[in-house]
């Protein structure tokens, strides 16, 4: 597997774990936010939820993006953790038989 298509999937893995950890993070303000008419950010001020009271019983609930900047770099951190996981294995994984091919 080249360097190219390694980087591709990690890039991919990352995407994938930042929308997770958004997701959750959403999540965790809809259960955390017990006051209606009010706005929270999570994910480092990425995303965020509000509810707006219509009137005395109901309430509309709002939830988005804030800010891309941090869902990037969080992409590319993940990306670059993994890329450089997968190299150092692949690395020791060929160490590792060359030492039992020399020791045979």
């Amino acid at each position: 597997m080249t360097y190219l298509k390694l980087s591709l999937y990690s890039l991919v893995a990352g995407l994938v774990t930042t929308v997770a950890l958004a997701a959750f993070s959403l999540l965790g303000l809809m259960a955390a936010t017990p006051d209606v008419g009010r706005r929270v950010e999570g994910f480092f001020g990425a995303v965020f939820f509000e509810t707006v009271p219509l009137d005395a019983d109901a309430f509309t609930m709002n939830i988005g993006v804030a800010s891309g900047w941090p869902l990037l770099i969080s992409t590319l951190v993940v990306a670059g953790f993994v890329f450089v996981t997968v190299v150092i294995f692949r690395w020791l994984k060929s160490y590792r038989a060359g030492l039992l091919s020399g020791a045979a």
